[in-house]
């Protein structure tokens, strides 16, 4: 355009006069000037054809990309549920297939003795010739402990049964009624009036938990007075803490991981803490703390 400022000026000081010019001069340069700017103008609208394209292909092809990315974001999540699912239904599994293994441990380590005890006494009544009092009264004892260990043991079934009696806290109360009245430890239980809100999930892994731990501290702790108390903390966490006058665990005992395997187990399903730690004036102390995914009112 600039080269053509100067040809504008020389044909206006020719049409003033100025400078002599054939007529047919200003015929072929309007013709000229026709041409250069209808090149011009096509120029200008292709460019602007092109822009435009170019416009539209790179909106198309940005759309095309994020399309794809959310598609690839999709199925990424998929499998990523699809993970957590199976690590889920792996992590049920097991914790079914220990709490079968400690099934047949309490049978064979409970029930079997108490019934195998049983039977040599009723042996040794067959053989004698007369049948004395403080036999009949010796079986009967073997009778009632042996019915005492079942109704533990079936304590540990009760998953389904939770909801059927009204929840966590009668069925806590249940089984520590069964415990007070045949064991040697005495325990005390306390459970808050929020525990009645929590999901069933969690009232049935606070209830597992709780069993396998009054369950050891029988075995092991040597225990006359124990606690059981169930508390909210706040109202997105809930604490199981469990405490004994027991003989607690020695040094390697509290580091060793083999410990409390079922426990550990379930309350890493329930995405949990544990803490277990020796009392000063002995005995055990054990805190259960576990996330709640409904906040109960306060």
């Amino acid at each position: 355009m600039r080269y053509l400022l100067p040809l504008f000026w020389f044909i206006g000081f020719a049409k003033a006069g100025c400078i002599p010019l054939p007529m047919t001069f200003f015929a072929e340069y309007s013709q000229l000037i026709s041409l250069t700017w209808g090149m011009y103008l096509g120029g200008l609208l292709l460019l602007i054809t092109v822009g435009i394209g170019a416009f539209h292909w790179q909106k198309r092809q940005k759309s095309m990309t994020l399309e794809a990315d959310k598609r690839n974001l999709i199925e990424q999540m998929r499998e990523e549920k699809l993970q957590v699912q199976l690590a889920q239904q792996q992590a049920e599994w097991q914790g079914r297939i220990d709490e079968h293994r400690n099934l047949a441990t309490d049978l064979h380590d409970n029930l079997s003795g108490v019934l195998f005890g049983l039977n040599l006494k009723l042996e040794r009544i067959v053989r004698q010739r007369t049948i004395a009092h403080h036999d009949l009264t010796d079986v009967r004892s073997s009778l009632t402990d042996a019915q005492n260990k079942v109704r533990l043991v079936a304590n540990s079934l009760m998953s389904d049964e939770l909801q059927q009696r009204g929840g966590l806290h009668p069925a806590l109360h249940q089984f520590i009624a069964d415990v007070n009245e045949y064991g040697s430890t005495q325990f005390g239980l306390y459970v808050a009036p929020q525990a009645a809100q929590l999901i069933m999930p969690v009232q049935v892994g606070l209830y597992y938990i709780a069993f396998e731990l009054v369950n050891n501290m029988l075995r092991h702790a040597q225990a006359r007075q124990a606690t059981l108390h169930i508390r909210f903390t706040n109202p997105s966490t809930v604490t199981l803490t469990v405490r004994d006058d027991g003989v607690g665990l020695s040094v390697e005992q509290l580091t060793d991981h083999r410990n409390f395997v079922t426990i550990r187990r379930r309350i890493d399903q329930l995405s949990g803490t544990l803490l277990v730690t020796n009392l000063p004036d002995g005995g055990l102390r054990t805190e259960v703390t576990l996330p709640v995914s409904e906040s109960p009112d306060k």
